[in-house]
C-alpha cells in the first residue's frame, strides 16, 4: 500500500458485489494474494484479499455473490479495494438489493439492451414479481449465460446477447398488447405479462453453449419443457404470496405457442399475446436481415421462411 497514488483518501467500502475472475499469486513473502474483480450494475472494483483479509474460501467462484468490507482507493483512474473480509452475504441482505445490482455491465454483449432490462425490471410495481425474477436469474450459473446467449443457433436473434434482445422484446411486447387491448388489466397482471415473455425462453440456458451450439441434451429435451423446471424456486416464492399468478405464469408457459404444448388449449389472453409477441420478435429480426438491402427485392427465403419485399415504384 505504500506505493499507491490515491485520488481520495482511505474510505471504508461494505458492499455486496458478484466475482467476475480471480487471480491468485505470491506476495514477496511467498503468502497467496488473490486479485478479484468485482462488479455490480454501476461499477466494477478490483479487490486485494491477501493475508490480512478474513475470507471464505467457498464463495470464490466465478459469477459468486459476495460480501465485502474493505478500504477504497484510486489507482490509476481504477477503484481498489483492499479486503479485510470477504464472504457470503445473508439471504436477507442479497433480497433487499435492487434487482440485477450485482449484475456487472462488462459481462453484457449489448449493454444498452442490458440497460433497459435493469430499468423495466426495477420499474415493477409488483414486489413478488421482482423477487420471483431475482430468485429465477440472480444465480451464478443463470445471469452471465443469460445475458451472452443467442436466441437460436442459426435462426433469430443468433447473435451474442440476442437470447436477452429477444426475451426483452417479447416481454414489452406482450405488455404493449396488454395495454392495447385491455388497458383495465390491473398492474400485477401486466407485469406478469412481462415476466411471462422475460422468461418464455429461459430453458434455452440449458439447451446452448456461449459459442450458440446446441447442447446434446437437446437431442432429449426442448428448451420448452425446461421453462417451468428453471422457474421453480420463484414460482414457489408466488404460491406464497400470489398464487394465482403463479398458476398463470404455468399455463401461459405450457400452452402460449404454437398451440398447446402439454395438451391443454390457452384460456387466457395472455396466453395468447405471448403466443403472438413470439413470434413477431422472431419474424420481425428474420425480415430486418433479408431486407437490409432494399435494392434486392421480390420473395426472399430464410431458414424456410420466405419473405416478400415489394419493388416500390416512385410516382412523378
Amino acid at each position: 500500500m505504500n506505493n499507491m497514488t490515491t485520488l481520495e483518501s482511505n474510505k471504508p467500502h461494505h458492499d455486496i458485489l458478484r466475482i467476475t475472475s480471480i487471480v491468485s499469486q505470491p506476495d514477496e513473502n511467498g503468502d497467496p494474494t488473490h486479485i478479484i474483480k468485482l462488479g455490480c450494475w454501476n461499477m466494477t472494483y478490483t479487490g486485494i484479499a491477501d493475508t490480512h483479509c478474513m475470507i471464505d474460501h467457498d464463495v470464490l467462484k466465478h459469477m459468486g455473490v459476495v460480501e465485502v468490507i474493505g478500504h477504497r482507493y484510486w489507482e490509476n483512474n481504477e477503484a481498489v479495494i483492499y479486503l479485510t473480509y470477504i464472504g457470503k452475504p445473508s439471504v436477507n441482505q442479497f433480497m433487499s438489493l435492487p434487482c440485477l445490482y450485482t449484475l456487472p455491465k462488462d459481462i453484457c454483449p449489448l449493454p444498452d439492451k442490458a440497460a433497459k432490462l435493469v430499468s423495466a425490471i426495477n420499474g415493477m410495481k409488483t414486489t413478488p414479481l421482482k423477487h420471483m425474477i431475482k430468485l429465477v436469474l440472480e444465480r451464478g450459473d443463470r445471469l452471465e449465460p443469460f445475458m451472452r446467449l443467442p436466441a437460436s443457433q442459426k435462426d433469430h436473434h443468433a447473435h451474442p446477447g440476442g437470447l436477452l434482445e429477444h426475451s426483452l422484446q417479447v416481454a414489452n411486447n406482450v405488455v404493449a398488447m396488454i395495454e392495447m387491448n385491455e388497458p383495465d388489466l390491473p398492474i400485477e397482471m401486466k407485469e406478469a405479462g412481462f415476466v411471462a415473455g422475460l422468461f418464455h425462453d429461459i430453458g434455452k440456458l440449458m439447451i446452448y453453449n456461449v459459442s450458440g451450439y446446441k447442447q446434446p441434451v437437446v437431442g432429449l429435451i426442448d428448451h420448452d419443457q425446461l421453462t417451468l423446471e428453471l422457474c421453480a424456486n420463484g414460482l414457489a416464492h408466488l404460491d406464497r404470496v400470489m398464487p394465482n399468478v403463479s398458476m398463470l405464469l404455468r399455463h401461459v408457459w405450457t400452452c402460449a405457442s404454437p398451440g398447446a404444448r402439454f395438451g391443454i388449449t390457452a384460456k387466457t389472453t395472455l396466453a395468447r399475446y405471448l403466443r403472438d409477441a413470439d413470434g413477431q420478435s422472431a419474424m420481425s429480426h428474420n425480415h430486418q436481415r433479408v431486407t437490409r438491402n432494399y435494392q434486392l427485392c421480390g420473395f426472399r427465403s430464410i431458414h424456410k421462411q420466405q419473405f416478400w419485399n415489394p419493388t416500390l415504384g416512385h410516382q412523378a
